[in-house]
């Protein structure tokens, strides 16, 4: 299990002078903090797999997997972590009447299992338009978490559960922000021109996107930006006459993997987080996007059609190794990594799903920002993507191999575009 995402734990600030009334109280609150984040409502009674996030904790509970952990055990949280990692927001240990306790060097927690603790957000078209849904990763519980009649798009989870997306509901492209319940609607965004493809860093504190706002009259031409996660701070990272999209912050935040065809064709780059030192990865003559670095940020997953198909493969975080995951006539599309980095989410069209609301071609779509979304979603400008009708369903797969796949939506409708809880 990696441990660098597994850090945002928020307890209450111990007191410099603490008794025994103290004592009992902090854990108290610790207990009441823990049990009511939003993203992961209390499940069904029973055991439930172990959700803590703290990097202490991660290396204690190194090698269970995670969605599937059953522990109903006190284990040791130093205070020294609790004092760093409080205020994340982002809590998701339970109680379950076990005792919590504390000493003055450690807190006691009890870590209660949960179902399928960390959800997978995904688009989908089932109630007429496109909207945002989450699932549990075992493909359960789906709700839906926007409902506009515009178009919903691109979802990215923060580590605190937030979720950014792109959704056109204004005329434009534009990112919103809501929470883990589809409220607090904020629109982080707003110009004339379209943003959209929002991804978070790992500390939560920005947001890197894809705008044409440097677009003229006679060039139409999309860069990475960032910004603070409330819209500030606004900073353009790339600056080149080709087009650069889909960014995916490595999980130290050093590093941001996107793709480009500045080289003439679409491939995996990745820079400085502020920008400098791009470094073509892929270097194939097919057609390489949709980037997703791995939780220990070893590997690198992405869309590829080098094999005239749209495919999954993985490779080393320097480009070596790339290795084809999927082999199926369908179109495999948008991979995303489980929190532990042993399952990848994808969409396919393999199980040929007729679809209540296709993507027409993308020529054929009515509004700008409509073509837009379609170039967002498939890879690049031709060959066999350009032909692509639907995406229909999500889908999960061993990360290794390729080997386990189950069909997660399994929905008449088009599901496509998943993105893991971190």
């Amino acid at each position: 299990m990696e441990t660098s995402r597994f850090h945002n734990t928020r307890t209450k600030r111990p007191r410099r002078t603490m008794g025994t009334l103290s004592l009992i109280g902090l854990a108290l609150g610790v207990i009441l903090l823990l049990a009511g984040h939003p993203a992961f409502p209390p499940a069904e009674a029973g055991p439930r797999p172990t959700t803590h996030r703290s990097t202490t904790l991660s290396q204690t509970l190194a090698g269970v997997t995670s969605g599937h952990a059953r522990l109903n055990s006190l284990v040791a949280l130093p205070k020294t972590c609790v004092t760093a990692c409080q205020g994340s927001g982002d809590p998701t240990a339970q109680t379950d009447g076990m005792r919590a306790f504390a000493t003055s060097t450690t807190i006691y927690l009890p870590l209660i299992s949960r179902s399928f603790p960390f959800p997978i957000a995904f688009v989908s078209n089932r109630d007429g338009n496109w909207e945002i849904y989450a699932m549990d990763p075992d493909g359960g519980n789906p709700r839906r978490l926007t409902e506009d009649p515009a178009d919903d798009l691109s979802p990215s989870w923060s580590p605190s559960a937030l979720l950014a997306f792109t959704s056109n509901r204004d005329g434009d492209l534009e990112i919103y922000r809501v929470d883990a319940t589809g409220g607090n609607l904020t629109q982080l965004t707003n110009n004339a021109y379209n943003d959209f493809g929002p991804t978070w860093s790992p500390d939560g504190a920005r947001i890197a996107f894809v705008s044409d706002r440097d677009s003229t009259e006679e060039i139409y031409n999309e860069e990475i930006y960032v910004m603070n996660a409330d819209g500030t701070g606004l900073i353009r990272l790339t600056d080149h006459p080709a087009a650069d999209r889909d960014p995916a912050w490595s999980p130290d935040g050093q590093h941001i993997a996107f793709a480009s065809n500045r080289d003439g064709n679409w491939e995996i780059y990745v820079m400085n987080a502020d920008g400098s030192n791009p470094v073509n990865l892929t270097n194939s003559e097919g057609d390489d996007s949709g980037p997703a670095w791995s939780p220990d940020g070893a590997k690198i997953a992405f869309t590829s059609n080098r094999d005239r198909n749209s495919e999954i493969y993985v490779m080393d975080a320097d480009g070596r190794h790339q290795t084809r995951l999927t082999i199926n006539p369908a179109v495999d599309a948008r991979p995303a990594w489980s929190p532990d980095g042993a399952r990848i989410a994808f969409m396919s069209n393999r199980d040929n799903n007729s679809g209540t609301g296709a993507l027409p071609s993308r020529h054929g779509l009515a509004t700008e920002s409509h073509a837009l979304i379609w170039r967002f979603l498939v890879i690049g400008e031709g060959g066999p993507a350009k032909s692509l009708v639907r995406l229909s369903e999500i889908y999960v797969m061993d990360a290794e191999d390729g080997d386990n796949l189950i069909n997660l939506t399994n929905h008449p409708a088009d599901d496509i575009d998943p993105a893991w809880a971190p």
